[in-house]
Formats: structure tokens, sequence, C-alpha cells
């Protein structure tokens, strides 16, 4: 499965502008292509419900793993390890505790 990212914007959110921009850099770099959706129209709100997201901007990064929800502006770094992880060729990071205990 190729890797599939979706964004949920709504017109009056003051971070969707530049959660689209880092997304349209990322597509433009990557040849990636990516699906708006908004929070006014009704697949928007369907989207929403089932993926049981309250606030925008959301990505929703889909590949052979499992979907990855991000909330907020990623950084361009943050988004390829965002789709490396879902697309399985990445591991998640481990956190201090977990690398404490082996």
């Amino acid at each position: 499965m190729a890797v599939k990212i979706e964004l949920l914007t709504s017109r009056t959110c003051p971070h969707c502008p530049m959660a689209k921009k880092v997304l349209k850099e990322f597509s433009s770099e990557s040849g990636m292509k990516f699906t708006e959706l908004d929070t006014s129209t009704k697949s928007g709100q369907n989207w929403s419900e089932r993926y049981a997201v309250s606030s925008v901007p959301t990505f929703v990064v889909f590949g052979d793993v499992r979907p990855i929800i991000k909330k907020g502006v990623p950084t361009q770094s943050e988004l390829q390890d965002i789709v490396a992880l879902a697309d399985g060729k990445r591991s998640p990071k481990k956190s201090w505790l977990q690398k404490l205990l082996g």
C-alpha cells in the first residue's frame, strides 16, 4: 500500500494555513499526494467522527503498518518520520524509560 496523507482543516483555524504550507512543501519534495478535508463539509465531519478528531489541523498518515494521527503543525522532519513509521520503514522511537529498561 502506498502511503496516503489526509489533513483535516477548518476555515476559522489560525494554524491550518501553516499546516497546509508544510504539507504542500512536503508533497512537492516527496512527490506524495495528499487530501484536504474541511470540517464545514459533510465528508470532513464524517472523517472527524471516524477518527475521533476534535481539533484542527490534524493529519492522518495511512501506510502498510497502521494509520498515524498527528494533531497540530508538524515540522518537515516530523512529517518524514511519521510517513516512515506508517510505511513500516522506521521503528517508533523509544522513550527514556524504555531505553533504561532495555
